[in-house]
């Protein structure tokens, strides 16, 4: 089998049983990112269905497409009443206009696609 190139490119399962002390059986469902080695989800049950992990692969694979309109929201749309109701990202651009540089004090600016996204995800 290749390696994976790139993430999101392929993904592994592994399972993992173990015990209570009162000797209660529970499994671990652990999606890896076979790429980058990030660990996606982890879900914890006394019993884990093949229905139940077509499930969480569908949660999991939603949540990845939606997170990053939700962060550019966010971070770039929404004004916080601590930031003086300006945007993380307006925050940040003021800081680094009165202080010189932030670096990764607050969130990098998102490309516009990620604005057109977030129209259609709040439609």
């Amino acid at each position: 089998m290749p390696e994976a190139a790139r993430p999101n490119q392929r993904w592994s399962l592994d399972f993992v049983s173990d015990t209570f002390g009162a000797s209660r059986r529970f499994r671990i469902l652990a999606v890896i990112d076979d790429c980058c080695r990030e660990n996606l989800c982890l879900v914890a049950d006394t019993s884990i269905s093949g229905a139940r992990v077509a499930r969480e692969l569908d949660a999991l694979d939603d949540a990845r497409r939606k997170l990053p309109l939700w962060r550019h929201d966010y971070n770039n749309v929404r004004p916080h009443s601590s930031l003086g109701n300006q945007t993380p990202a307006q925050a940040r651009r003021t800081l680094e206009q009165f202080e010189g540089s932030a670096p990764g004090a607050l969130a990098q600016p998102e490309s516009a696609d990620h604005e057109n996204q977030t129209r259609r995800l709040s439609s």
